[in-house]
């Protein structure tokens, strides 16, 4: 089911399937991809309880074993209906015998769409139902047209970040383990701002840390585009999917980092893992604005 969310101008379309907003229209124009199995069928998932893939699918919380599919399984669920206006939605995952099978907690899992007149923002809330330490990632995955505006191709575009960075590089080809543990800075070394070139994108996805920059803006030779807010964040992903020349490229806000090659395999040896004592409540936010 489909919820369409209205301000001024604005208009935005969230799913129950993901709890994903799949369209964020300003005067009419769309700025979310619409997704296209020719280059990807995604639009703007939601990463959780794990983001890329475990080392050899599998990984430990507290001993027990868990076994998650890539970007964990809330991007593949139906979730319910908690609370709709004209200009926000919540929607809520509860864990089940199936999502138990794979991830042994018990959960409540909501996430807020709310649309703004120039924006949107993203909240999530994870409450940890079980009687023991819940151990999880949590990010976004969200797809921007490209021309972000109204002309330019890809490489006229450019990803500038509000502080000049020396922000760690890690890299993850397909297959999706990081081959250097250690990380490197040559690609924002002293800087503020990456040209999109696709060649980037040859071994997969731009994977940062170390950030000081609180937003994130995809701009076009004109200097239009939109921020992203990442400051509830840990990591940042920039993807678009390689060799194909895709008209979109994803920001992607990351609690939690790809598995390493030479990690033990314990989520809780994981850099920058999420851990929520029993009955507690954990809340992030992102958001997106026209600039």
């Amino acid at each position: 089911m489909n919820f369409e969310l209205k301000n001024g101008g604005a208009t935005a379309v969230v799913s129950t399937y993901g709890a994903q907003l799949i369209s964020f229209k300003k005067d009419g124009k769309e700025y979310i991809w619409q997704g296209d199995e020719k280059y990807w069928k995604g639009q703007n998932p939601i990463l959780f309880p794990v983001l890329c893939s475990l080392k050899d699918d599998q990984a430990t919380i507290n001993g027990k074993p868990i076994n998650l599919p890539k970007h964990g399984f809330a991007r593949k669920s139906e979730f319910e209906l908690e609370k709709l206006c004209d200009s926000c939605v919540t929607l809520t995952l509860r864990d089940s015998e199936k999502t138990r099978e794979a991830f042994p907690f018990s959960f409540v899992f909501s996430v807020t769409h709310t649309l703004h007149e120039n924006g949107f923002s993203t909240s999530f809330k994870v409450l940890n139902a079980s009687d023991e330490k819940m151990m999880f990632h949590l990010g976004g995955h969200t797809g921007i047209n490209i021309p972000v505006c109204d002309t330019g191709d890809f490489s006229s575009h450019r990803i500038v970040f509000d502080k000049v960075e020396y922000a760690t590089n890690y890299k993850a080809p397909t297959g999706g383990l990081i081959v250097n543990p250690e990380g490197s800075n040559d690609l924002l070394y002293g800087s503020n701002t990456l040209p999109l070139d696709y060649k980037m994108f040859d071994n997969d996805a731009l994977i940062l840390s170390n950030l000081k920059s609180k937003n994130v803006a995809l701009l076009d030779s004109y200097g239009r585009g939109v921020r992203m807010n990442i400051e509830d964040f840990s990591a940042l992903g920039i993807w678009t999917p390689a060799g194909k020349r895709a008209p979109f490229v994803c920001l992607e806000p990351w609690n939690g980092l790809p598995a390493f090659i030479n990690e033990s395999g314990r989520f809780e040896d994981k850099p920058y893992a999420l851990s929520l004592e029993c009955g507690k409540t954990y809340l992030a936010k992102y958001s997106l604005e026209i600039v």
